[in-house]
């Protein structure tokens, strides 16, 4: 007897499509204690994937271009260290959905 591997890509893509769930897929990635290099690669272009059906084909190909491009050229890693540094103040990044900015306290500049 085999046994059938059914790919999660589909369905992780189906998924990702909700910009709520991609902002806490990928807020799951960079709360990773000791992340992989190409993991944060992977899940911006599993994202880009999702969400990127609102672009026209030829951009959405020109987007995934720039992210290669600045991963490239930019240690992915860096993000974590970013995050190790902040956290000693109580502080993290944290990916949010456009729509989700509503509900974010307003900061008065001029207290």
């Amino acid at each position: 007897m085999t046994i059938k591997s059914i790919s999660y890509h589909p369905s992780l893509i189906d998924r990702l499509k909700n910009p709520t769930y991609a902002a806490a897929f990928l807020n799951a990635i960079l709360e990773e204690a000791e992340p992989e290099a190409d993991l944060l690669k992977s899940a911006l272009l599993d994202v880009s994937e999702a969400l990127g059906t609102k672009m026209a084909p030829h951009d959405l190909q020109a987007h995934q271009s720039r992210l290669n491009t600045l991963l490239k050229t930019a240690n992915p890693l860096s993000i974590a260290d970013l995050m190790n540094w902040l956290e000693p103040f109580g502080l993290r990044l944290l990916v949010m959905a456009n729509d989700a900015t509503e509900s974010l306290p307003v900061i008065d500049a001029a207290s």
